[in-house]
Protein backbone atom coordinates (compact mmCIF):
# COMPACT_ATOMS: atom_id res chain seq x y z
CA UNK A 1 0.00 0.00 0.00
CA UNK A 2 1.85 3.43 -0.62
CA UNK A 3 0.13 6.75 -0.29
CA UNK A 4 1.54 9.89 -1.79
CA UNK A 5 3.24 11.74 0.93
CA UNK A 6 3.38 15.91 0.95
CA UNK A 7 6.44 17.21 -0.34
CA UNK A 8 7.56 20.00 2.32
CA UNK A 9 8.54 23.44 0.99
CA UNK A 10 11.22 25.30 2.64
CA UNK A 11 10.38 28.40 3.33
CA UNK A 12 13.65 30.11 4.90
CA UNK A 13 16.18 29.78 1.86
CA UNK A 14 13.14 32.20 0.37
CA UNK A 15 13.47 34.26 3.14
CA UNK A 16 17.77 34.08 3.16
CA UNK A 17 17.70 34.85 -0.59
CA UNK A 18 15.11 38.11 -0.04
CA UNK A 19 17.25 39.50 2.20
CA UNK A 20 20.51 39.33 0.75
CA UNK A 21 19.03 40.67 -2.46
CA UNK A 22 17.24 43.34 -1.12
CA UNK A 23 20.01 45.98 0.05
CA UNK A 24 21.37 45.40 -3.71
CA UNK A 25 17.78 45.96 -4.99
CA UNK A 26 17.04 48.89 -3.14
CA UNK A 27 20.20 50.63 -4.75
CA UNK A 28 19.25 50.05 -7.98
CA UNK A 29 16.35 51.12 -8.15
CA UNK A 30 17.85 53.99 -6.01
CA UNK A 31 20.18 54.59 -9.22
CA UNK A 32 17.29 53.96 -11.94
CA UNK A 33 15.38 56.48 -10.21
CA UNK A 34 18.30 59.24 -9.98
CA UNK A 35 19.22 58.65 -13.74
CA UNK A 36 15.33 59.24 -14.91
CA UNK A 37 14.75 62.12 -12.58
CA UNK A 38 16.45 65.51 -13.29
CA UNK A 39 16.67 69.25 -11.97
CA UNK A 40 13.49 70.10 -13.99
CA UNK A 41 10.85 69.68 -11.95
CA UNK A 42 8.30 69.50 -14.98
CA UNK A 43 10.32 66.50 -16.65
CA UNK A 44 9.82 64.55 -13.58
CA UNK A 45 6.37 64.85 -12.97
CA UNK A 46 6.09 63.85 -16.77
CA UNK A 47 8.13 60.76 -15.74
CA UNK A 48 6.04 59.66 -12.71
CA UNK A 49 2.75 60.18 -14.99
CA UNK A 50 4.08 58.19 -17.26
CA UNK A 51 4.50 55.45 -15.18
CA UNK A 52 1.06 56.18 -12.81
CA UNK A 53 -0.31 55.82 -16.58
CA UNK A 54 1.03 52.86 -17.67
CA UNK A 55 0.26 50.55 -14.64
CA UNK A 56 -1.85 47.74 -16.54
CA UNK A 57 -4.38 46.63 -14.61
CA UNK A 58 -6.22 44.95 -17.18
CA UNK A 59 -4.14 42.17 -16.96
CA UNK A 60 -3.23 42.58 -12.77
CA UNK A 61 -2.38 39.36 -11.46
CA UNK A 62 -3.55 40.57 -8.28
CA UNK A 63 -6.72 38.74 -7.27
CA UNK A 64 -10.67 39.69 -8.39
CA UNK A 65 -11.70 41.03 -5.00
CA UNK A 66 -8.43 43.00 -4.30
CA UNK A 67 -8.79 44.50 -7.83
CA UNK A 68 -12.63 45.93 -7.71
CA UNK A 69 -12.35 46.77 -4.47
CA UNK A 70 -14.15 50.26 -3.78
CA UNK A 71 -14.45 52.20 -1.23
CA UNK A 72 -17.36 53.87 -2.95
CA UNK A 73 -19.32 51.93 -5.12
CA UNK A 74 -19.99 55.34 -7.58
CA UNK A 75 -16.16 55.41 -8.52
CA UNK A 76 -15.83 54.24 -12.27
CA UNK A 77 -13.23 51.25 -11.07
CA UNK A 78 -11.59 49.67 -8.10
CA UNK A 79 -9.44 51.86 -5.47
CA UNK A 80 -6.00 50.66 -6.69
CA UNK A 81 -7.19 52.10 -10.12
CA UNK A 82 -8.70 55.08 -9.03
CA UNK A 83 -5.99 56.13 -7.00
CA UNK A 84 -3.31 55.59 -10.11
CA UNK A 85 -5.43 57.84 -12.39
CA UNK A 86 -6.37 60.60 -9.17
CA UNK A 87 -2.55 61.06 -8.58
CA UNK A 88 -1.54 60.78 -12.63
CA UNK A 89 -4.69 63.91 -12.86
CA UNK A 90 -3.57 65.83 -9.86
CA UNK A 91 0.17 65.97 -10.86
CA UNK A 92 -1.10 67.23 -14.79
CA UNK A 93 -3.59 69.62 -13.02
CA UNK A 94 -1.39 70.87 -10.46
CA UNK A 95 2.27 71.11 -11.44
CA UNK A 96 4.74 72.46 -8.56
CA UNK A 97 6.28 75.51 -10.05
CA UNK A 98 8.91 76.44 -7.44
CA UNK A 99 12.53 77.57 -8.86
CA UNK A 100 13.71 75.02 -5.73
CA UNK A 101 15.27 71.84 -5.92
CA UNK A 102 13.08 68.87 -4.95
CA UNK A 103 14.89 66.28 -7.24
CA UNK A 104 15.70 63.96 -4.39
CA UNK A 105 11.88 63.76 -3.23
CA UNK A 106 10.77 62.86 -7.03
CA UNK A 107 13.66 60.51 -6.69
CA UNK A 108 11.66 58.84 -4.25
CA UNK A 109 8.30 59.34 -5.52
CA UNK A 110 9.11 57.69 -8.59
CA UNK A 111 10.43 54.62 -6.84
CA UNK A 112 7.39 54.30 -4.90
CA UNK A 113 5.53 54.80 -8.39
CA UNK A 114 7.53 52.09 -9.59
CA UNK A 115 6.73 49.46 -6.84
CA UNK A 116 3.01 50.52 -7.09
CA UNK A 117 3.18 49.13 -10.46
CA UNK A 118 5.03 46.20 -10.26
CA UNK A 119 2.86 45.19 -7.02
CA UNK A 120 -0.05 45.82 -9.17
CA UNK A 121 0.71 43.57 -12.17
CA UNK A 122 2.62 41.10 -10.01
CA UNK A 123 -0.08 40.28 -7.60
CA UNK A 124 1.02 42.17 -4.32
CA UNK A 125 -1.67 43.26 -2.90
CA UNK A 126 0.14 44.31 0.69
CA UNK A 127 2.57 46.44 -1.38
CA UNK A 128 0.16 47.66 -3.99
CA UNK A 129 -2.05 49.37 -1.27
CA UNK A 130 0.94 50.54 0.75
CA UNK A 131 2.81 52.42 -1.95
CA UNK A 132 -0.80 53.65 -3.35
CA UNK A 133 -0.87 55.33 -0.07
CA UNK A 134 2.41 56.50 0.43
CA UNK A 135 1.92 58.04 -2.82
CA UNK A 136 -0.74 59.88 -2.00
CA UNK A 137 0.92 61.92 1.04
CA UNK A 138 4.23 62.22 -1.28
CA UNK A 139 2.46 63.92 -4.05
CA UNK A 140 -0.06 65.61 -2.05
CA UNK A 141 0.97 66.69 1.22
CA UNK A 142 4.97 66.80 0.77
CA UNK A 143 5.88 67.44 -2.46
CA UNK A 144 3.27 70.40 -3.22
CA UNK A 145 4.15 71.69 0.30
CA UNK A 146 8.26 72.74 0.15
CA UNK A 147 8.70 75.59 2.17
CA UNK A 148 10.02 78.77 0.12
CA UNK A 149 10.88 81.15 2.91
CA UNK A 150 14.24 80.44 2.55
CA UNK A 151 16.86 77.95 0.38
CA UNK A 152 17.86 76.89 3.84
CA UNK A 153 15.08 75.62 5.04
CA UNK A 154 13.86 74.15 1.52
CA UNK A 155 17.04 72.25 1.71
CA UNK A 156 16.08 70.89 5.61
CA UNK A 157 12.58 69.84 4.36
CA UNK A 158 13.57 68.64 1.43
CA UNK A 159 16.25 66.48 3.67
CA UNK A 160 13.54 65.60 5.89
CA UNK A 161 10.80 64.57 3.82
CA UNK A 162 13.58 62.65 1.68
CA UNK A 163 14.26 60.04 5.08
CA UNK A 164 10.21 59.68 5.77
CA UNK A 165 9.76 58.63 1.86
CA UNK A 166 12.53 56.50 2.41
CA UNK A 167 11.36 54.68 5.33
CA UNK A 168 8.44 54.25 3.56
CA UNK A 169 9.83 52.74 1.01
CA UNK A 170 11.78 49.63 3.46
CA UNK A 171 8.01 49.29 4.65
CA UNK A 172 6.88 48.38 1.30
CA UNK A 173 10.03 46.04 0.45
CA UNK A 174 8.89 44.46 3.69
CA UNK A 175 5.46 44.46 2.31
CA UNK A 176 6.29 42.68 -0.71
CA UNK A 177 7.97 39.85 1.18
CA UNK A 178 4.78 39.49 3.04
CA UNK A 179 3.19 39.55 -0.11
CA UNK A 180 5.49 36.46 -1.25
CA UNK A 181 5.41 34.46 1.78
CA UNK A 182 1.21 34.43 1.18
CA UNK A 183 1.82 33.68 -2.10
CA UNK A 184 3.96 30.40 -1.08
CA UNK A 185 1.29 29.73 1.66
CA UNK A 186 -1.48 29.29 -0.85
CA UNK A 187 0.65 26.92 -3.05
CA UNK A 188 1.22 24.67 -0.06
CA UNK A 189 -2.47 24.64 1.37
CA UNK A 190 -3.21 24.05 -2.47
CA UNK A 191 -0.81 21.35 -2.27
CA UNK A 192 -1.88 19.69 0.88
CA UNK A 193 -5.60 19.61 0.74
CA UNK A 194 -5.65 16.93 -2.60
CA UNK A 195 -2.95 14.85 -0.36
CA UNK A 196 -5.00 15.13 2.62
CA UNK A 197 -8.21 13.71 0.93
CA UNK A 198 -5.79 11.32 -0.81
CA UNK A 199 -5.16 10.06 2.87
CA UNK A 200 -8.86 9.97 4.37
CA UNK A 201 -9.72 7.31 1.28
CA UNK A 202 -6.94 5.53 1.83
CA UNK A 203 -7.83 5.00 5.31
CA UNK A 204 -11.84 4.08 4.39
CA UNK A 205 -10.24 1.59 2.14
CA UNK A 206 -8.32 -0.11 4.46
CA UNK A 207 -11.18 0.03 7.33
CA UNK A 208 -13.25 -1.68 4.18
CA UNK A 209 -11.10 -4.23 3.55
CA UNK A 210 -10.53 -5.14 7.45
CA UNK A 211 -14.45 -5.20 7.49
CA UNK A 212 -14.98 -7.07 4.64
CA UNK A 213 -12.09 -9.77 4.78
CA UNK A 214 -12.15 -11.88 7.97
CA UNK A 215 -8.76 -12.87 7.55
CA UNK A 216 -7.18 -9.63 7.46
CA UNK A 217 -9.54 -8.64 10.73
CA UNK A 218 -8.05 -11.19 12.30
CA UNK A 219 -4.36 -10.79 10.94
CA UNK A 220 -4.78 -6.90 12.43
CA UNK A 221 -6.10 -8.44 15.33
CA UNK A 222 -2.91 -10.63 15.99
CA UNK A 223 -0.30 -7.45 15.21
CA UNK A 224 -2.25 -4.95 18.21
CA UNK A 225 -2.46 -8.18 20.79
CA UNK A 226 1.30 -9.55 20.05
CA UNK A 227 3.54 -6.38 19.42
CA UNK A 228 6.82 -6.92 21.92
CA UNK A 229 9.79 -7.83 20.06
CA UNK A 230 9.53 -11.94 21.67
CA UNK A 231 6.03 -11.94 20.23
CA UNK A 232 6.47 -10.25 16.70
CA UNK A 233 9.28 -13.22 16.30
CA UNK A 234 6.38 -15.81 15.88
CA UNK A 235 4.31 -14.17 12.93
CA UNK A 236 3.36 -15.31 9.60
CA UNK A 237 4.71 -13.92 6.31
CA UNK A 238 1.30 -12.80 6.02
CA UNK A 239 0.97 -11.09 9.45
CA UNK A 240 4.46 -9.28 8.66
CA UNK A 241 3.27 -8.16 5.14
CA UNK A 242 0.04 -6.96 6.71
CA UNK A 243 2.15 -4.94 9.38
CA UNK A 244 4.52 -3.50 6.35
CA UNK A 245 1.29 -1.94 4.73
CA UNK A 246 0.12 -0.55 8.06
CA UNK A 247 3.37 0.94 8.52
CA UNK A 248 3.40 2.63 5.20
CA UNK A 249 -0.08 4.29 6.20
CA UNK A 250 0.96 4.99 9.65
CA UNK A 251 4.23 7.31 8.17
CA UNK A 252 1.60 8.52 5.51
CA UNK A 253 -0.58 9.79 8.53
CA UNK A 254 2.48 11.36 10.12
CA UNK A 255 3.86 12.62 6.94
CA UNK A 256 0.77 14.92 6.12
CA UNK A 257 -0.39 15.87 9.33
CA UNK A 258 3.46 17.37 10.32
CA UNK A 259 2.73 19.65 6.79
CA UNK A 260 -0.83 20.26 8.27
CA UNK A 261 1.29 21.54 11.20
CA UNK A 262 3.60 23.27 9.06
CA UNK A 263 0.92 25.25 7.32
CA UNK A 264 -1.39 25.81 10.31
CA UNK A 265 2.03 27.57 11.89
CA UNK A 266 2.67 29.52 8.27
CA UNK A 267 -1.04 30.97 8.25
CA UNK A 268 -0.62 31.71 12.32
CA UNK A 269 2.94 33.52 11.59
CA UNK A 270 1.55 35.26 8.15
CA UNK A 271 -1.66 36.79 9.85
CA UNK A 272 1.04 38.16 12.85
CA UNK A 273 3.40 39.50 10.64
CA UNK A 274 0.36 41.02 7.96
CA UNK A 275 -1.17 42.60 11.17
CA UNK A 276 1.85 43.96 12.26
CA UNK A 277 2.33 45.60 8.84
CA UNK A 278 -1.20 46.79 9.22
CA UNK A 279 -0.80 48.86 12.11
CA UNK A 280 2.69 50.26 11.25
CA UNK A 281 1.21 51.16 8.20
CA UNK A 282 -1.54 53.45 9.64
CA UNK A 283 1.16 54.57 12.08
CA UNK A 284 3.14 55.74 9.15
CA UNK A 285 0.64 57.56 7.44
CA UNK A 286 -1.07 58.45 10.74
CA UNK A 287 2.27 61.19 11.47
CA UNK A 288 1.97 64.58 11.04
CA UNK A 289 4.05 66.17 8.71
CA UNK A 290 6.10 69.65 9.39
CA UNK A 291 6.63 72.37 7.44
CA UNK A 292 8.01 74.67 10.17
CA UNK A 293 12.21 73.87 10.60
CA UNK A 294 11.85 73.72 14.54
CA UNK A 295 9.44 70.88 14.23
CA UNK A 296 11.77 68.63 11.53
CA UNK A 297 14.19 67.13 14.54
CA UNK A 298 10.80 66.21 16.83
CA UNK A 299 10.09 64.76 13.04
CA UNK A 300 12.66 62.41 12.27
CA UNK A 301 13.07 61.21 16.14
CA UNK A 302 9.30 60.04 15.07
CA UNK A 303 10.38 58.63 11.55
CA UNK A 304 13.54 57.03 12.83
CA UNK A 305 11.18 55.31 15.75
CA UNK A 306 8.98 53.94 12.65
CA UNK A 307 11.77 52.55 11.02
CA UNK A 308 12.97 51.08 14.12
CA UNK A 309 9.49 49.25 14.02
CA UNK A 310 9.43 48.42 10.73
CA UNK A 311 13.20 46.51 11.32
CA UNK A 312 11.33 45.27 14.31
CA UNK A 313 8.74 43.41 12.25
CA UNK A 314 11.66 42.27 10.02
CA UNK A 315 13.37 40.51 13.06
CA UNK A 316 9.69 38.96 14.13
CA UNK A 317 9.40 37.62 10.46
CA UNK A 318 12.95 36.08 10.76
CA UNK A 319 12.03 34.27 13.80
CA UNK A 320 8.53 32.94 12.15
CA UNK A 321 10.73 31.95 9.32
CA UNK A 322 13.03 30.05 12.29
CA UNK A 323 9.89 28.40 13.92
CA UNK A 324 8.74 27.17 10.00
CA UNK A 325 12.06 25.86 9.17
CA UNK A 326 12.33 24.15 12.53
CA UNK A 327 8.76 21.80 11.80
CA UNK A 328 10.54 21.58 8.38
CA UNK A 329 13.17 19.77 9.37
CA UNK A 330 11.22 16.99 11.13
CA UNK A 331 9.15 16.32 7.78
CA UNK A 332 12.13 15.95 6.41
CA UNK A 333 13.19 13.44 9.04
CA UNK A 334 10.28 11.81 9.07
CA UNK A 335 10.76 11.47 5.27
CA UNK A 336 14.06 10.20 4.76
CA UNK A 337 15.14 7.97 7.46
CA UNK A 338 14.80 4.53 6.13
CA UNK A 339 11.27 1.97 6.70
CA UNK A 340 13.11 -0.41 9.56
CA UNK A 341 13.67 2.68 11.51
CA UNK A 342 10.87 4.89 10.99
CA UNK A 343 8.26 1.76 11.89
CA UNK A 344 10.61 2.07 15.07
CA UNK A 345 10.11 5.23 16.06
CA UNK A 346 6.78 5.46 15.39
CA UNK A 347 4.68 2.34 14.56
CA UNK A 348 3.96 0.88 18.15
CA UNK A 349 1.24 3.64 18.96
CA UNK A 350 0.04 3.66 15.29
CA UNK A 351 -0.76 0.21 14.94
CA UNK A 352 -3.03 0.59 18.28
CA UNK A 353 -5.10 3.77 16.46
CA UNK A 354 -4.78 3.25 12.79
CA UNK A 355 -8.70 2.71 12.24
CA UNK A 356 -9.52 5.34 14.39
CA UNK A 357 -10.88 9.15 12.79
CA UNK A 358 -8.17 11.23 11.87
CA UNK A 359 -7.38 13.70 13.99
CA UNK A 360 -8.79 17.20 13.51
CA UNK A 361 -7.05 20.34 13.06
CA UNK A 362 -6.12 22.67 15.59
CA UNK A 363 -8.77 24.32 17.28
CA UNK A 364 -9.84 27.34 15.73
CA UNK A 365 -9.86 28.86 19.29
CA UNK A 366 -6.58 28.80 19.84
CA UNK A 367 -5.72 29.78 16.29
CA UNK A 368 -8.25 33.16 17.41
CA UNK A 369 -6.21 33.79 20.40
CA UNK A 370 -2.98 33.77 18.91
CA UNK A 371 -4.25 36.39 16.42
CA UNK A 372 -5.82 38.32 19.12
CA UNK A 373 -2.76 38.02 21.30
CA UNK A 374 0.00 40.12 18.13
CA UNK A 375 -3.20 42.55 18.50
CA UNK A 376 -2.55 43.92 21.68
CA UNK A 377 1.10 43.35 21.57
CA UNK A 378 1.37 45.45 19.15
CA UNK A 379 -1.29 48.09 21.19
CA UNK A 380 -4.26 47.19 19.64
CA UNK A 381 -7.27 45.88 21.36
CA UNK A 382 -9.01 43.92 18.67
CA UNK A 383 -9.56 42.90 15.13
CA UNK A 384 -12.90 45.10 15.24
CA UNK A 385 -10.89 47.71 16.04
CA UNK A 386 -8.16 47.47 13.50
CA UNK A 387 -10.78 46.86 10.53
CA UNK A 388 -12.70 50.12 11.87
CA UNK A 389 -9.31 52.03 11.65
CA UNK A 390 -8.27 51.05 8.18
CA UNK A 391 -11.78 51.77 7.26
CA UNK A 392 -11.71 55.18 8.40
CA UNK A 393 -8.47 55.70 6.61
CA UNK A 394 -10.13 54.24 3.34
CA UNK A 395 -12.88 56.84 3.83
CA UNK A 396 -9.94 59.66 4.26
CA UNK A 397 -8.15 58.89 1.44
CA UNK A 398 -11.24 58.22 -1.51
CA UNK A 399 -12.07 61.89 -0.16
CA UNK A 400 -9.08 63.04 -1.06
CA UNK A 401 -8.50 60.97 -4.60
CA UNK A 402 -12.43 61.78 -4.99
CA UNK A 403 -10.92 65.75 -4.57
CA UNK A 404 -8.06 65.31 -7.10
CA UNK A 405 -10.48 63.60 -9.71
CA UNK A 406 -12.98 66.98 -9.70
CA UNK A 407 -9.72 69.67 -9.50
CA UNK A 408 -10.92 72.21 -11.99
Amino acid sequence: MSVTKATSTSRLPFWKEWKEKRAQKKREQEEAAARDTTDKIAENENTIIGVLEDIDFRHSKLPESVLEYKTKEEHPCGDLEYAAKALALYLKKNPQEILLDIREIDEKILQLARMFKYAVEAGEPTTANATKEFLLRGIRDIRTKVPTASEEIAKLYVTTHVKYLATCIDYCELARAVDQWNNEVIVDKDTLVPMEEEYKEKVTQYKEEILADPEKAKLAKIIAETYNQAQRATWTEEVRQLHMDMIDLALSEVSVGLQRVKLNQDEIKLTEASNRLSILLIRVNQLPLVTDPNEMNKFLKSVDEIFEEIAAADQQIDESMRTIEEINERIKQVDSLPGAVRAKEIASEKMKTIIKEIQQEQDQAAKKNEEDSAYRSLGIKSKEEMEQLKQEQEKQESEMFESMMNLN
